[in-house]
């Protein structure tokens, strides 16, 4: 075996690794966020015709703001403007994420129709820990070295069958 296959498999390991532990650590934000996603724990809303209701948001820095909604109607949703939909078009609960937790404003739901909507909705200030951000470190430098030991590999494989004959 040509020694780039040697260390291109060296390489390739150490990137399963990394990725792995990444991907462990990454888990408890994932794991955070899980009741977010499924609305866990959800306050009930009733808003009559025309009805809005407000929620306030206060700021939380170093913290990463999650918020998401269900209702029984189409509702019209005004949010601060760090958030970004977090949602697959597919399904009828929104999930929001505010990647800083430097914002402050108001949530508010505005019911258009002539009828009572039940909305339920979740807003959870979510702790980004600095393993967390490394988590995310780990698993892109995990990636990039597993790429990086396929490519050596396959050249140590190409110069190695030339040298033989």
């Amino acid at each position: 075996m040509h020694i780039l296959s040697k260390i291109g498999l060296i390489v390739l390991v150490i990137g399963i690794i990394l990725a792995g532990v990444g991907f462990y650590e990454f888990s408890s934000l994932i794991n955070e966020m899980e009741p977010v996603i499924e609305l866990h724990g959800a306050q009930r809303i009733i808003l009559g015709p025309y009805q809005n209701y407000t929620i306030p948001v206060s700021p939380s820095p170093g913290k990463i703001i999650a918020f998401a909604y269900n209702s029984t109607s189409p509702i019209y949703v005004t949010l601060p403007s760090s958030f970004t939909n977090s949602t697959p078009i597919s399904t009828a609960e929104r999930v929001y994420l505010s990647p800083t937790g430097d914002v402050s404003g108001v949530i508010e739901f505005q019911n258009p129709s002539n009828s009572s909507i039940i909305v339920y909705y979740v807003l959870k200030y979510i702790e980004v820990s600095s393993i967390d951000v490394y988590s995310l470190v780990f698993v892109l430098l995990g990636a990039l070295l597993f790429i990086v030991g396929i490519i050596i590999a396959i050249i140590g494989l190409i110069l190695g069958r030339r040298k033989r004959t």
